[in-house]
């Protein structure tokens, strides 16, 4: 009698079989300390966990076993305490579930006036954007009109005096295009009766 194909591996499939870690340094899933090298590799750890088709079942692991260092289901060691916490008070399932999420969630980048600019710009035509933000923008200690703020990031310091557009389109907010007070009074200008 001829068998019908190979015979299925009765055993099940674990978890760390798909685990993205699995071909990764385990210390970067170990950071020491609180030092900004230490941090950025438990950022570094944490993202490679947000991605992993594993996370939940490897914090199941985390949280039912005696396991207290390193980076776990996307989790530090503080993160999967309060974790525990929570299930121990009697916390129901979707507050430890929210708490989870907010742990793992990726760190908000820093709002840079470059950021600010390209949320805020959209392109009018050739090399000409337009400003689509807000009227006022506020960064660190200093408010900016939208082309100050454009001014600034092209030239790397504040405008003096009004900021203009100099190629001529009125809406336009294209850095390198506009020009302030300073330009302006550098400019040569055209003798009368020359």
């Amino acid at each position: 009698m001829r068998h019908p194909g190979p015979i299925p591996d009765a055993r099940p499939v674990d978890w760390r079989h798909a685990a993205l870690c699995r071909s990764e340094d385990p210390e970067l899933f170990h950071p020491v300390g609180t030092t900004a090298a230490a941090l950025r590799a438990t950022e570094q750890a944490k993202a490679i966990c947000r991605a992993c088709p594993s996370i939940d079942d490897c914090l199941a692991h985390a949280l039912s076993t005696p396991v207290h260092d390193g980076i776990w289901g996307g989790l530090s060691e503080k993160e999967r305490a309060s974790i525990r916490r929570a299930k121990t008070r009697g916390r129901s399932d979707a507050t430890v579930a929210a708490r989870t999420q907010r742990a793992r969630r990726a760190p908000k980048q820093p709002r840079t006036m470059q950021s600010i600019y390209d949320e805020s710009t959209t392109l009018l035509y050739d090399d000409h954007y337009a400003w689509t933000g807000p009227t006022e923008i506020r960064f660190r200690t200093r408010k900016y009109s939208p082309k100050q703020l454009a001014f600034t990031l092209d030239r790397g310091h504040f405008p003096e005096g009004k900021v203009l557009p100099g190629c001529g389109v009125r809406r336009c907010a294209t850095g390198r295009h506009l020009t302030d007070g300073a330009d302006r009074a550098a400019r040569p200008t055209a003798k009368a009766g020359a």
